[in-house]
């Protein structure tokens, strides 16, 4: 019996973020020159955020007059992958979703809809969604007046569906959820973040510049992912 493979090629691009803080600032803030550190800090995070952002949601055809087209056209994120691929699984979220929806029809559905093969490590899958998905699986388990339920109510942690953990992912669209093996989805970086500051003497301020080169996000097998959207 032959073996079918398919190449996934990872393709990194330049991301620069850019930011200017004028001399005034720092001698007027609070923290002084510490401030510069700061902020430098506070931009890392920051391009880790737009670097999450693009991998779920970049979609290069998107249309310019989008707020964000500049950013999101850098590369096709995973959920456009999922999407468009012809190797993964989809199901089709309803058009009245309540919190029980979730238990009763969505979640059977994707597990259903995920090859036998993939689901023999269940502890290794991961329903990928939304804060507000999560928080309505939970409601819809505090009203069962039972121990997981009183557990979801005062702790809040991370919690399973049939042995698969819930993972709200920030950025994730609420009318999209992924299951996946949590190894399934990769991110490439060619050239690590480096970060530089220079200061301006004619403009009497500092410019801080990120850069990274990156691939934001790739999903490795694609049989091996069920999407669930509208």
């Amino acid at each position: 019996m032959g073996i079918t493979t398919k190449r996934k090629q990872l393709q990194s691009v330049k991301i620069v973020l850019p930011a200017d803080i004028s001399q005034e600032f720092l001698e007027d803030n609070i923290e002084g020159e510490a401030a510069g550190d700061h902020i430098a800090r506070m931009l890392s995070q920051q391009y880790s955020n737009d670097l999450a952002d693009l991998l779920i949601n970049g979609d290069t055809s998107i249309a310019s007059s989008d707020a964000d087209a500049a950013f999101l056209s850098i590369g096709d994120g995973i959920i456009k992958q999922a999407k468009e691929s012809t190797d993964t699984h989809k199901t089709a979220l309803p058009g009245t979703i309540t919190n029980d929806t979730y238990k009763d029809t969505i979640f059977p559905a994707m597990i259903e809809a995920m090859p036998n093969q993939f689901k023999r490590n269940k502890s290794e899958l991961r329903f990928y969604c939304s804060s507000k998905v999560s928080e309505a699986f939970m409601l819809s388990l505090i009203n069962r007046y039972t121990v997981l339920g009183d557990n979801a109510l005062t702790n809040g942690n991370l919690i399973n569906f049939m042995g698969i953990r819930l993972f709200p992912v920030e950025y994730m669209p609420d009318d999209v959820i992924i299951l996946t093996n949590h190894n399934n989805i990769v991110t490439g970086i060619q050239r690590s973040m480096k970060v530089y500051s220079d200061f301006s003497k004619r403009k009497d301020l500092t410019e801080y510049t990120m850069y990274m080169r990156v691939d934001p996000g790739k999903i490795v097998w694609d049989d091996a992912l069920v999407i669930a959207s509208k």
